[in-house]
């Protein structure tokens, strides 16, 4: 039976204690197309057979259709309202055409989800920056005198509070993409697809290197600085600690003049013939509602030009051709956001099962200790009825043997009670100890929460 003792306040002790784990994201499974979920929640009017996008995805750590599948991060990407990509009208093709009095703007059909875009950039702005018209800059800083550090151009990534818990340790993060795309142009003034195709080894690693040195805190929590690990002079973004959200420069961390090439989303009524493309593309023909990024023409002078046909072929409608090819600004203004993620997470971060993006997280555990004390006089004896025998005698002796007997016991079990002797937490012994008037026994009991 129970043998009860209270408390005194020199038997407790609160103390707080910093877990950390180690978080290894592979790159299969940021570009895996079972890996990685996306939401139709975006659809365009009725021109065409529309365009359906998701506002960001979510990458798993296996088959999101399993249940046994954890999340691991969601991505998207986002455009400063005040960038010179959002509202100047020079800027093809998302072409800022006008704002209306409820401030709604409007862009040219060749530009996709402009102004959700900006909205993404907006929320994380509102969120990380208390203030939705704040701007990103790397460094951090908010000095808004300058235009100088401002990220106009922002891939998001979000990691899930299951894999950062309640914050990411300092100096751990890193994560490497590719820098560059494959070349496009090939023989003969031909293209090669090369938006969603796995690429080479053209990896940078990207670092928080040097951010103990200088710890900013934000309304979103700590900040620290994303630098290109060969040049920490050069800062790539941002990494807010507390909310496990990455912000980078999609300016710096990716080239800016690779020429894109492929088939991308767009507002296209019409579709090309079967041959169509063919001549310098391996995109083929093009259906409707997509349109076919990138310069189509190479003249015979090497330089590249902007037109709706390919040599000799006069079956692409004009409205099939995005007027563009160098990646920025032209593939992030006129694709969707899900053409925009799709190819992040297959041509930069690759495929294999390499590490894409590693960090350390930290749990914070408070605890309470209590000191159950056993003085030598204290817990030798039991209330149990199988302790003595039907005569009285304590089993645990024999006076026939050993007049000089004493009683002992073995703890198994401590119980720790509430002020109304309310049962409230139990802690089990790995095995029984021995108790008798020789020992001056201390248990430690410790709750973790």
């Amino acid at each position: 039976m129970a043998v009860f003792k209270s408390l005194l306040n020199n038997d407790v002790k609160t103390t707080k204690s910093i877990l950390n784990q180690l978080v290894d994201i592979v790159r299969e499974d940021v570009s895996g197309s079972n890996s990685r979920k996306s939401y139709e929640v975006f659809v365009t009017s009725s021109y065409g057979p529309g365009v359906t996008s998701s506002l960001y995805q979510t990458v798993f750590d296996q088959d999101f259709s399993l249940q046994t599948s954890n999340s691991l991060f969601d991505i998207t990407f986002g455009f400063y309202p005040e960038s010179t990509e959002a509202k100047e009208p020079t800027t093809a093709p998302g072409a800022f055409i006008t704002e209306d009095t409820a401030g709604k703007r409007r862009y040219k059909h060749t530009s996709l989800m402009m102004r959700e875009k900006q909205d993404i950039y907006k929320q994380f702005a509102a969120t990380l920056l208390g203030n939705p018209t704040a701007v990103f800059k790397a460094p951090y800083s908010m000095d808004t005198s300058t235009t100088v550090g401002n990220i106009n151009a922002a891939l998001f990534i979000s990691l899930h509070r299951l894999f950062v818990r309640d914050g990411i340790k300092r100096e751990t993060f890193a994560m490497r993409m590719n820098y560059h795309i494959n070349n496009a142009l090939g023989t003969g003034g031909t293209f090669t697809d090369n938006l969603f195709q796995i690429m080479g080894n053209t990896e940078r690693i990207y670092t928080d290197f040097g951010s103990s040195t200088n710890r900013p805190t934000a309304v979103g929590g700590e900040v620290g600085n994303i630098v290109y690990a060969s040049d920490t002079s050069q800062v790539v973004g941002l990494i807010f600690y507390d909310h496990g959200t990455i912000v980078l420069d999609v300016e710096k961390v990716f080239s800016k003049t690779d020429i894109g090439h492929g088939k991308i989303d767009a507002m296209t009524a019409a579709a090309s013939s079967g041959s169509a493309g063919s001549v310098y593309s391996a995109a083929g023909a093009i259906p409707r509602g997509k349109a076919l990024f990138g310069p189509p023409l190479k003249t015979a002078g090497g330089a590249l030009t902007f037109g709706a046909n390919g040599p000799g072929d006069a079956t692409i409608p004009a409205s099939a051709i995005t007027a563009g090819g160098t990646m920025w600004p032209y593939f992030w203004t006129s694709g969707s956001i899900d053409n925009i993620v799709d190819h992040i997470c297959v041509t930069r971060f690759g495929s294999d099962a390499g590490t894409a993006i590693t960090f350390q997280n930290a749990t914070e555990i408070n605890s309470t200790i209590y000191f159950i004390r056993a003085q030598p006089d204290e817990f030798n004896y039991s209330s149990n009825p199988t302790y003595v025998a039907s005569n009285g005698q304590i089993i645990v002796t024999d006076d026939s043997v050993n007049s000089l007997s004493k009683p002992f016991s073995y703890i198994t079990t401590v119980g720790l009670y509430g002020d109304y002797d309310d049962l409230l937490a139990v802690a089990k012994v790995s095995r029984p100890i021995e108790k008798n008037d020789e020992k001056d026994l201390t248990i430690r009991v410790r709750l973790d929460f």
